[in-house]
Parts: structure tokens; C-alpha cells; sequence
């Protein structure tokens, strides 16, 4: 019957319009609504807030990456000097508004010469007047001799002002790999001191925060006039960085570029020879692209090339001298490499009678006639060549190779034309042998009078061949492409002679050809400025995850208060179904009113979304600053960012509600005009019973989640605490489902009350005290992952120090291992120093120049910096400890490290793979032109800013001058004070500074913290606005006990036991709640507990829930003892 009076009741003949009923609704329960609209206003600001911090964090990174770029659209870097002009020449030959401006970038430390301050990590730019054009809006500083201007960033940290004087370091270039035995490696080499006045400061804007780099929030820049760096590090006319900007598109940059380089610009030049062209390289050996350019474009020309690679033997001597030799061995001697095939084009190597004499293949070796003399060597002897080698930690090492002699050359052949060998500085140029300057060792008491005799007769013409591919080899793998010349004849094996014109072809096109792969491309700077802006965390995400449980309390609120007023008008509801309104309608009505609600309170709540965003970034500039890592972060609006808040907080504020209106239409008419008490719960045997049994399973699942299976212990714990929570809430629904039977005179009491009443309305009960379990559950796992800066034992092989002592980093790169005893000698320190240095272990690692890839930097990066893992590492040391590894590829499973001596592998730090780079294991990592495949995730460690990779393929990669920049140093705590003063005295100038490895994990750690701190105050604001929905709790109670209240207080109940009553119901639920709560979460943080990392503040843990606890009980008291005051018996008329 009711189920027909609610579908056919009949239609009025005047219709209201939904909207209009809704209207007058909310206006009617306005009191009761104001509660509501304040909920959806608190969930309304932390939603747009949250926006608004998304959009402020993105909007300063965007801002700050154009603003350092100024009007510079594209940056073309390389690792070597080109000629100056080239910027002319690309200006010419582009058009199109094309501006370049050339400069001189470099990294170094500068010194304040009267206070000592030293400042790290400087950018050091040598400009012209050029290069402020990029930046119109600051004045263009001009720049004398001597003189530099710093920005304020590096003003500050020095202490610096007008006129003081700074002494300035930077690293200085050599023409030939230091990774070879021909070039220079000490202090001397490869750093170059300069005393500067300082002329003027830069603001922080403009000019005065310029940087390339994504990892500087606070950038030290110092600008030096680029005539005078460039005589500083003796590069006249040469740059090694061009700024461009204009109207052209980068392909058509890119297109231009490659026409106006050259050879020279590659370090190649041209030389020419009697018999042959032959092209040579600054560096003594050609970079494997450019040899592979010169030979490709040849052979595109039809030009036949012939490759040589030359080296210096210590000492040519037999394996078995014979008696009557007039030497037993030959030092210093020069010996070529060939191709052990005929080149067309080029005569053949004669023997003594004038024939042909066969060319060396690998293991043999044919020696020039002087050479055979002296040694009395004949064809099929053993000779071995000594020569130099540079071992793994920089030092020079020697070697012997030895050969089989294949023949013996005459006297007339090319083996005395010295233009074989590329001049070398301090070698090739000296009159005479004992006028040597080499970077190597030379004794010279070897050298006999006749070796002086052929030196000067035919300098540094080779005294025997060998094949191409040992002479290659004897440069090692550090040293490109062991080719030092290549030569091409000056007419062809058909006598036709090689043009001008066919030369010019072959070096445009090698220069074509090996411009990209040589580094010489411009890069869109500007686009991958904006692309770093969006940022390696999102803030937006980060901090509604940190206020969700906010939010969750003000839908809960939303929907509680909702209900309650609802209920309280069932009737009405009724009496529109019974006027012929439709159920549909009627829950459409209760929809608009909710629509309104939600829009009066999210409209109002967005600006206050802005204002706790104003807050929120407030706090990250101060309090919680280590989130924000140094960088300048500031509010920015968006009308759209504010409208997206709105609309957020308006859908999930009514889908709170939604279940509230549907639920009328479950209802008949007469059901809704009997009132409230017909939508009320009813305690139920079946969910009872159900609710035992999911307590059971879920008691079960989590004992099993802490005992059994392979996922992390941290995460198990965290699996079955969760499970337990939802065991105990099952086990209370349970209990609620039966409540005290009939109560006896002698069995009556506030507590047997108080239990009915809560069990009265077993489902809004279970609600409010799986609220409040939840939120005890976070806060309380939360804080006990704490990890204190400097907490538990980070001491041992397996921490996240991996046990040392000390990281260090160098601006300019040390050419040999300081962890070696010949390391350190081949740099330059004394027997004194080094033995002070043997007191401690030092690994030193190849680092490149990227950036921080850590959680310390918030902008994205493509350029991550790199660290080349030594095999001294993994075979003496290893240790830290793994999340995850790939087995598969271990060669010893006791030390996970030697997967990284893979080729193609690389490892990362898990939080950094997780957060930054969004990586997982066996996902691929770009690093210049390779691709490493992830094989291993570390735990929390020193690392964490880097992508670690074997020292071969770092140098692969990096180049083999790539010197040592990171180092791990392993001291006792009494060395340490000793060790930190001579590591600085010596390496200061270097930007070499060390930090302990204690504090490198305490800034992670406090970054961690700092999120924790986050989400215990906006999860504790929360909580207590979920503990206050306890008053509405409360105050829907009396509500429905009214009539039972008045009657109690008739039969002579007190007042203060009528309000007891419903405290203890109020203590209860909150009781009930947070044991849940707490139990759950010591079972989840039971392994972080047992950790010696983790220090849990119980004292602030529980002065939150006590405060929380006894705010939403006090305000649960005011109310009862409010409303009970206007209970009179006049209550008893509807009873």
C-alpha cells in the first residue's frame, strides 16, 4: 500500500519549482546549513589551496628558468675550444634576427683575498658586450682587465664589495688527454689561479642569476672579461660556448652551424709533406668521431687515407741479444703504427736492397735499419717495446709489448721522414733530446751519444712499424681513437694528384659529418628550461595527499550534518511525496539544496584556498624550508586554477552527499511523515555475524602479511596494520550490533545508557569512530617513520654511508686518484703528505658536471650527473645495502657492485628512481649519446643525487679526460680533524670541499621529515575537525532523544547525569576509536620502531591526540550540557 501511495499519488494542479522548494529550504534550516557550508568551505580551501600551491611552485620554476636565460634561445657547449668567429659566421650566414654571442663558461671557486671566505660551485663567464644584449632590461657592465663582476648570491657568501679582490680557480685545459702518457696531470696542469678586483654586483634578476644548469636555486656567478680569460688559459680567439637567439628554427641553427665550422674548430689541422697531406689533432690523438669523419668522407671522395698512430717506446730492446750488439736496448724511440694493408697512393716500406717489403701485422714489428744495427736484430727475433701505460688511478705504469721482427727497412725509406709523428709540444720542438720537457718520466742517462746523433739528424722520425691495430692498443681505451694522423697522398695510385678543391670537399664534409656526434649542436635552452619547470615533484598532489585526511573530515562533516538536518525533516519530505510530488522529485529538491550549500560554501572556501596557500608556501620559505630546498618560491593565481578548486570541492562536497538523498527514496510517504525515527538504523544478527567474521579474516590476513611473503618488511607491516585496523572496526561493528538487553533496577547505570545509545545508531557510531581511527592510525604510523638528521647506525658497510667518514666534491676535477699511493704522487703531493693521507682510505670517482638529480632539486632534468664506479670501489670496498638488484646479471653474489661493471647498466638510489626520475628497475636511463638499463636501486644513500655507472662506460660517455670530482673517505674519528685540513689545505683551490656523509643523509632526511611535519599538522587540523564532528555526533543524539531525555529527567534523572550520559557515549566512541587507532598503527610502525634510524617523539605524537581527543569531547560536553538545559517535559507531548 505504501509502496503505491509513494508512485501514484496524484499531481497538484500548481507546481512549485524545485529549484524555488530548494531555495526556500535552505533558508528555512539555515542555522543547521551554516554548518555544512562552513565543511565544504574547509574542504573547498585545501582543495583550491592545494591548486594554487601546484600552480605558484610551477609559475616560479617557469619563471626563474626564463628569467635566468634572459632572451638566449639556444646554447651550443663543448668540451673543447673553437675559434671565436664562429659566432660572426653564424650571424652572417643565418639572418633572421640571428644574435650570437660567444663566451667562456667554466666552474671554479673563488677566495675573498683579505677574509679567506671561500665560495664553491661558481659559475665563471667570460662575456663581451655581446652578451648583455640577452639581458635589455639591466645595464650592460662593462668589463677591464683584471676585473670581474659577481652577483649578489656570490657577494653574500664571500662577503664581498667594491674594489675587494677575490682569487679565482678554474680549471685549465691541456691540448692532449690527460688520460694518456703524453699528457700533463699535475696540480700545475690543470688548474689556473687568477686575482680579480671586483668592479661591480649584480641584483638577483636578469644577468645576475644567468645559469645553464637546473639545479641552482641561488646561483654565485662571476663575469670576466673574455679577451682577458681567454689569455688567461692561453685559448686567444677561442670560446667554448655560443649564446644565440632569433627568428630561425633550431634544425635551420643547427643547419647553419655545421657550414660555418671547421676542421680547426675540431682541433684538426692540416699539414702539409713532400709525398702526403696529413691532417692532425690538437689532442696528438683524434676523437673517434672525427677520425671516423675524415676517413668516411675520403672514401665518399674517393681519396685514399691512410691512418697512423704513433707512440713513444721507454726502450726498444731483444729478448735475446746477441754478444756482438752494439746497443742492448734503444730508449725514447718513436714507433708508427700502419695498416698492415697496402694504401693506394703512398710507396712502399723498402728493405736494404730496394724491394717491397711486407707492411706488420699485429704481433710483429719492422725495424728501421739504424734500429736493426744497433740491436744486431735479424728477421724472426723477439724484440719488446717498454712503454707507458696510465693505470686505473692516473699514474703512469709501464708495460711491455713484444713483437716478432718481420724485416728490416733501409735507409732510403720513409722511416726518416718525421712527418710521421704530429707535433708535440716540448718534444718534437726541442733541438735535443736532453731539451725534452715531457709530462712523463725521461731518464737521461740512457740516452747514448748516436741516440742524440739520430735525433738530430731526423728528429722525431720513427725508428720502427708496427701494425695500426698494436699501436692503438698501446694508447690504451682511454685515448679515442688512437689515430694521431691520417694522411692522404698527393697523388693517387694513378698518379692523379689531389686538388685543393677535392681537400676542401673532404674537410666540409668531415666536418658535416662529425659535428653532431662531436657535441657541436645548439640546444633549444629555452624549451628545456620550461620543460625543467614542471618539476620533479608535484606540489599540487603533494600537499592535497599531506590535507587529505582535512578533507576527508569535512566530507565526513558534510555528510553527517547533511543527514541530521535532513532527518530532522523527514516529515516534509513525506509531505511532498503525499501532495503528488514524485520520489525522483523529491530527491532532486534535496539535491538543489545541496547544490546550493556546496556552491555557498566552495565559492567563499576558494579564496580562503588562497589564502592557505599563502600560508602553506609561507611555511616553506621558513619552517619547512628544507621541502623547498633553497628555491624562491612565491603565490601565483590563476582564475582558472581558482575555478578548477571550485568546481573539485563542489562535485566531491555533493557525491558526500548523494548517498544522504538517495536514501529518501528508499522510504514511502507515511514511512518520512512519522519523522526520523523511521530512517534510523536497526541493529541487525546478520551484520553481526558478518562483522565477527570479517574480524577474524582480517586479524588473519594481517598476521600473515607480518610473517610471510617477499615485499619489504616496512611495507608488510604497513599491509597488515592496516588489516588489523579493519579487524578491530569490524569486531566494534559486531559488538554495536548488540547492545545490553533490558536493564533492571539494579543493573542501571550511565555506562549501560551510554552503550545504548551509541549502539542506537550503530552505523553513524561505526563512522565516527572509524574517523577517528584512521586519523590516530596516520598519525601515529606517520611519526613513527621519522628518521631523526643523524639518528642510528649509519656507521656500518651497509648504511647509507656505506661507513665513511666523508663526501667530498671537487669543482675542478683531480687528474689522479688521491686514494693510491702513485696517484698521489703523479699529482704532486709529498712523501710526508701522502703517508699522513694512508691513514685513512679515499675513493675517488669520475663525476660529470650534471645536475643534482636528488630530492634537493625540484626541477626536471635531462642532464642528470653521472659517477663512475672504480673497480678499486667494488673489489676493496662495496658495501651500502640494495632495495632491489638484478640478479641475473651478478657475477659475484656477495657484492651486487659488480653488475655495474656491465656494460650498459647503471644504478640509482630508489627514492631518487621513485620520485625524480620515475624509474623502475630494468627501465632505461639516458646519459649523453648511451642508454643504461636500471639493474639496481639502492637504499638511502650518499649517491642519491646521481645516476652511478662503471667508470668504463662513464668515460665512454664523458670523455677520457673526465677527471675525479666525488670522493668517499673513510677515517678514524681522531684522523678525521687531521685528514679534512690537509685534503683542504692542498685541494682548497680546487672547490675541493667534504662534508660528513652523517649530514649528506641528514639534508634527506630532513627533507623527509620536513613532508612528515606537513602531514602531521594538516593530518592533525584533521583529526580535530573530525573529533569536533563528534559535537554534531552528539547533538543529532539529543535530538532523536528528546522525548527519552525528558522522560528520564521526569522520573527525577539529574541534569549533570542526563549530560554524563552522553559524554560517556561522546569518551566512548572516542575511546573505541583511537585504541583501534593506536593498536593498528604500533603493529604497521613495528619495524621502524625496532630500527635504531627511527627516533619517535611520543611526547608530540600524544600531546596531538590527547589535544584532539579532548577538544572534540570538550565540545561534545558544551553541547549536551547546552541542549539538555532546554529539555522540559513539555518534550514528553511526542513521546
Amino acid at each position: 500500500m505504501q509502496r503505491v501511495l509513494f508512485r501514484t499519488a496524484h499531481r497538484p494542479a500548481h507546481r512549485f519549482s524545485l529549484w524555488t522548494l530548494a531555495w526556500r529550504g535552505v533558508v528555512h534550516s539555515r542555522r543547521p546549513y551554516m554548518a555544512v557550508v562552513l565543511s565544504v568551505g574547509i574542504a573547498s580551501a585545501v582543495i583550491t589551496g592545494s591548486l594554487v600551491i601546484r600552480d605558484s611552485v610551477r609559475t616560479t620554476l617557469r619563471n626563474l628558468a626564463v628569467e635566468q636565460l634572459g632572451n638566449v634561445r639556444w646554447v651550443l657547449t663543448s668540451q673543447r675550444f673553437f675559434r671565436q668567429e664562429t659566432a660572426m659566421l653564424i650571424e652572417r650566414a643565418c639572418g633572421k634576427g640571428m644574435r650570437v654571442a660567444p663566451v667562456i663558461l667554466s666552474t671554479g671557486c673563488a677566495t675573498h683575498e683579505e677574509s679567506g671566505a671561500v665560495a664553491s660551485g661558481v659559475s665563471i663567464v667570460g662575456v663581451t658586450d655581446e652578451f648583455w644584449q640577452f639581458f635589455p632590461s639591466g645595464p650592460a657592465v662593462p668589463l677591464d682587465r683584471r676585473h670581474a663582476v659577481v652577483n649578489r648570491y656570490l657577494a653574500d657568501d664571500l662577503g664581498a664589495g667594491q674594489e675587494h679582490a677575490l682569487i679565482v680557480s678554474l680549471a685549465k685545459t691541456t691540448p692532449v688527454a690527460r688520460r694518456t702518457s703524453f699528457g700533463r696531470r699535475g696540480m700545475g696542469d690543470t688548474v689556473r689561479a687568477m686575482r680579480l678586483t671586483v668592479s661591480g654586483i649584480l641584483p638577483a634578476e636578469g644577468a645576475g642569476i644567468f645559469s645553464l644548469r637546473n639545479d641552482r636555486p641561488r646561483p654565485r656567478i662571476l663575469f670576466v672579461s673574455l679577451p682577458y680569460l681567454q689569455e688567461a688559459l692561453h685559448e686567444e680567439g677561442r670560446v667554448n660556448a655560443l649564446l644565440a637567439t632569433g627568428q630561425a628554427t633550431t634544425e635551420e641553427v643547427n643547419t647553419v652551424l655545421a657550414r660555418s665550422l671547421s676542421l680547426d674548430d675540431m682541433g684538426v689541422r692540416t699539414v702539409r709533406h713532400a709525398n702526403f697531406v696529413s691532417f692532425d689533432c690538437d689532442s696528438l690523438v683524434f676523437p673517434a668521431p672525427v677520425a671516423d669523419a675524415l676517413l668516411t668522407a675520403a672514401r665518399e671522395e674517393k681519396v685514399p687515407a691512410r691512418p697512423v698512430s704513433i707512440y713513444l717506446a721507454n726502450t726498444l730492446r731483444s729478448v735475446s741479444p746477441r754478444p756482438d750488439a752494439p746497443r742492448r736496448f734503444l730508449p725514447y724511440s718513436i714507433v708508427a703504427g700502419i695498416p698492415s694493408e697496402p694504401v693506394s697512393g703512398f710507396p712502399p716500406l723498402r728493405t736494404p736492397a730496394g724491394d717491397p717489403s711486407p707492411l706488420p701485422r699485429p704481433g710483429e714489428i719492422l725495424l728501421g735499419r739504424w734500429a736493426a744495427d744497433r740491436l744486431a736484430a735479424r728477421p724472426q727475433d723477439r724484440v719488446v717495446l717498454t712503454v707507458y701505460e696510465v693505470n686505473s688511478d692516473g699514474s703512469l705504469g709501464t708495460r711491455d709489448v713484444e713483437c716478432t721482427v718481420s724485416g728490416i727497412l733501409g735507409h732510403d725509406t720513409v722511416s726518416v721522414d718525421s712527418g710521421f709523428v704530429p707535433a708535440i709540444e716540448h718534444i718534437t720542438d726541442a733541438a735535443t733530446m736532453a731539451d725534452w720537457d715531457p709530462p712523463f718520466p725521461v731518464d737521461l742517462s740512457l740516452i747514448a751519444p748516436d741516440d742524440e746523433a739520430y735525433w738530430r739528424a731526423w728528429g722525431a722520425a720513427p725508428k720502427a712499424f708496427i701494425s695500426l691495430e698494436t699501436a692503438v692498443d698501446l694508447w690504451g681505451r682511454w685515448a679515442g681513437s688512437g689515430i694521431t694522423s691520417i694522411q692522404m697522398p698527393k697523388r693517387d695510385g694513378s698518379g692523379a694528384p689531389l686538388s685543393d678543391r677535392a681537400l676542401k670537399r673532404i674537410e666540409n664534409r668531415a666536418v658535416r659529418l662529425a659535428a653532431e656526434p662531436s657535441g657541436y649542436l645548439f640546444q633549444d635552452a629555452r624549451q628545456k628550461a620550461l620543460a625543467s619547470a614542471e618539476g620533479t615533484t608535484d606540489f599540487g598532489l603533494l600537499f592535497l595527499a599531506l590535507g587529505s585526511f582535512l578533507i576527508f573530515s569535512a566530507l565526513f562533516l558534510i555528510m553527517l550534518l547533511f543527514a541530521l538536518t535532513v532527518d530532522r525533516r523527514a516529515h516534509e519530505f513525506g509531505i511532498l511525496l503525499s501532495t503528488g510530488f514524485t520520489g525522483r522529485e523529491v530527491e532532486g529538491v534535496v539535491m538543489r539544496e545541496a547544490v546550493l550549500l556546496a556552491a555557498a560554501g566552495s565559492l567563499p572556501g576558494a579564496a580562503l584556498g588562497v589564502g592557505y596557500a599563502a600560508v602553506i608556501l609561507k611555511g616553506l620559505r621558513t619552517f619547512w624550508a628544507d621541502a623547498a630546498a633553497g628555491w624562491p618560491l612565491s603565490i601565483h593565481l590563476s582564475l582558472l586554477t581558482l575555478f578548477a578548486g571550485c568546481a573539485a570541492a563542489l562535485a566531491v562536497s555533493l557525491a558526500s552527499v548523494f548517498l544522504v538523498a538517495s536514501r529518501l527514496r528508499r522510504f514511502s510517504a507515511v514511512q518520512l511523515l512519522a519523522g526520523w525515527r523511521a530512517l534510523a538504523g536497526r541493529p541487525r544478527r546478520a551484520a553481526r555475524a558478518a562483522g565477527f567474521a570479517i574480524a577474524v579474516v582480517t586479524a588473519a590476513g594481517g598476521a600473515c602479511a607480518c610473517v610471510f611473503g617477499n615485499a619489504p618488511v616496512v611495507g608488510r607491516f604497513i599491509v597488515a596494520g592496516i588489516l588489523f585496523l579493519l579487524s578491530f572496526l569490524s569486531l566494534f561493528s559486531a559488538l554495536l550490533q548488540h547492545p545490553a538487553g533490558a536493564a533492571s533496577a539494579a543493573r542501571f547505570s550511565c555506562a549501560t545508557l551510554a552503550w545504548r545509545g551509541a549502539s542506537r545508531n550503530w552505523l553513524r557510531t561505526l563512522l565516527t569512530a572509524g574517523l577517528i581511527a584512521s586519523g590516530t592510525f596516520l598519525l601515529v604510523t606517520v611519526s613513527a617513520h621519522r628518521r631523526e638528521p643523524g639518528a642510528g647506525a649509519l656507521s656500518g658497510w651497509t648504511s647509507g654511508t656505506g661507513g665513511f667518514a666523508l663526501v667530498a666534491w671537487s669543482d675542478i676535477p683531480l687528474s689522479c686518484d688521491i686514494g693510491t699511493a702513485a696517484g698521489r704522487a703523479q699529482i704532486g703531493l709529498s712523501d710526508e703528505e701522502s703517508r699522513a693521507l694512508e691513514r685513512c682510505a679515499i675513493y675517488s670517482f669520475p663525476a660529470s658536471d650534471g645536475d643534482d638529480i636528488s630530492c634537493l632539486n625540484l626541477r626536471r632534468t635531462d642532464a642528470p650527473r653521472a659517477i663512475g664506479i672504480t673497480q678499486r670501489f667494488v673489489r676493496e670496498r662495496g658495501g651500502f645495502s640494495f632495495v632491489s638488484v638484478d640478479r641475473a646479471l651478478c657475477a659475484d653474489a656477495a657484492s651486487p657492485w659488480s653488475i655495474i661493471l656491465n656494460a650498459r647498466t647503471a644504478f640509482l638510489d630508489a627514492a631518487t628512481a621513485t620520485w625524480n626520475l620515475r624509474v623502475r628497475m630494468g627501465d632505461i636511463v639516458r646519459l649523453g649519446h648511451r642508454q643504461f638499463a636500471v639493474a639496481g636501486l639502492l637504499r638511502e644513500s650518499v649517491f642519491a643525487g646521481a645516476v652511478l655507472i662503471g667508470e668504463e662506460q662513464f668515460r665512454d660517455v664523458f670523455g677520457p679526460d673526465a677527471g675525479y670530482r666525488f670522493f668517499l673517505i673513510d677515517a678514524a674519528p681522531e684522523d678525521i680533524q687531521a685528514v679534512t685540513s690537509l685534503l683542504a689545505e692542498r685541494f682548497g683551490t680546487l672547490g675541493f670541499r667534504m662534508t660528513p656523509a652523517r649530514e649528506v643523509l641528514a639534508s634527506y632526511r630532513r627533507l623527509e621529515n620536513t613532508y612528515i611535519a606537513a602531514f602531521e599538522t594538516l593530518g592533525g587540523f584533521g583529526f580535530l575537525l573530525g573529533t569536533l564532528g563528534l559535537a554534531a555526533v552528539i547533538l543529532r543524539s539529543i535530538f532523536e532523544r528528546r522525548q527519552e531525555l525528558a522522560l528520564l529527567l521526569a522520573v527525577g534523572l539529574q541534569a549533570r547525569q542526563a549530560t554524563g550520559i552522553l559524554i560517556s557515549e561522546t569518551v566512548f566512541i572516542v575511546l573505541a576509536g583511537m585504541t583501534a587507532g593506536i593498536a593498528s598503527a604500533l603493529i604497521a610502525s613495528l619495524p621502524a620502531l625496532l630500527s635504531l634510524e627511527r627516533t619517535v617523539n611520543w611526547m608530540r605524537v600524544a600531546a596531538v591526540l590527547l589535544a584532539c581527543a579532548l577538544a572534540g569531547a570538550g565540545a561534545a560536553a558544551a553541547c549536551a550540557r547546552s541542549v539538555t538545559r532546554q529539555i522540559t517535559p513539555a518534550s514528553l507531548r511526542t513521546e
